[in-house]
């Protein structure tokens, strides 16, 4: 299956250039498409085989894997989506896809794989509309750790309102705008989080902003500075410092204590009424 990483990226958000995207794709055209949506930087990668896949995906640490339904010589892609899955369950996977009765069954077989999202040829890799679908996908696999990590917390109202914080933590969210997007006013916006045991709304925008930034920050070669960009802290030093102030740890101490999941520990201590356990360094 011919294999592409696609890097340097402009970000939509922030206009900065970063992002890493591998494309398992079965045609040249689509190849042209991709990069001509995502722009920056495309080179070949040597993959014949799901375990060249999987080496591949170790060693360039992509953002977001896209695979076709089937690789150049006609096989479904499938079992190598289930490989990724298994392999990588932090990975977002999308498949890409025509809109065509043939690719109807493996779009389906794709998502039961493990997909996050769907990209259509030729409606959804344009551009910005593309690099929305990608980020929904890297979205998804947050909202699905944290959730789970937070289940205790979690009721039927407060659910839909953490998981839009945390699919929309590249956006400068405020209290107001989630409601409005919810369709339900601030105090009862306020009432359902309370009802779970979470932060208040004000609260709880800046910790999904932190975990996702968290995440990102996991894979190395990433700053804070390019963190900071991309989920609108205005600055590294902001980021850093609201950080010391969530965590009581360093951005560095964060990522070297396993990135997202040491910030998820922090806000679970919180939620349990045990804040003062984690001792900030000095």
């Amino acid at each position: 299956m011919p294999a592409w990483l696609v890097t340097g990226i402009v970000s939509s958000a922030a206009r900065s250039r970063d992002g890493r995207v591998m494309a398992l794709l079965d045609d040249d055209d689509a190849r042209r498409r991709l990069h001509a949506a995502l722009g920056g930087r495309i080179s070949a990668l040597a993959c014949r085989t799901a375990s060249d896949v999987e080496l591949a995906v170790r060693a360039e640490c992509p953002d977001c894997v896209v695979v076709a339904p089937w690789d150049e010589s006609g096989r479904p892609s499938v079992p190598t989506v289930r490989r990724l899955r298994s392999r990588f369950p932090w990975l977002p996977i999308a498949a890409y896809c025509r809109l065509d009765p043939q690719a109807a069954h493996e779009i389906v077989e794709l998502v039961r794989a493990g997909a996050d999202s769907v990209v259509l040829r030729g409606y959804d890799d344009l551009g910005r509309r593309l690099r929305e679908r990608l980020a929904l996908g890297w979205s998804l696999r947050v909202v699905e750790e944290v959730r789970e990590a937070l289940a205790q917390w979690e009721t039927p109202d407060a659910a839909p309102i953490l998981a839009y914080c945390l699919r929309h933590a590249t956006e400068p969210l405020t209290v107001r705008a989630v409601a409005e997007a919810l369709a339900i006013d601030r105090k009862t916006l306020g009432n359902r989080l309370a009802a779970a045991g979470l932060p208040a709304p004000r609260i709880l925008i800046p910790w999904c902003r932190l975990l996702c930034a968290a995440r990102w920050l996991e894979q190395p070669g990433r700053s804070v500075e390019q963190a900071a960009l991309r989920f609108r802290f205005g600055s590294g030093s902001a980021l850093r410092n609201m950080l010391r102030r969530y965590t009581g740890l360093r951005a560095s101490d964060v990522r070297a204590r396993g990135g997202m999941a040491c910030v998820l520990a922090a806000l679970t201590r919180e939620l349990s009424g045990d804040a003062g356990v984690e001792q900030p360094v000095a």
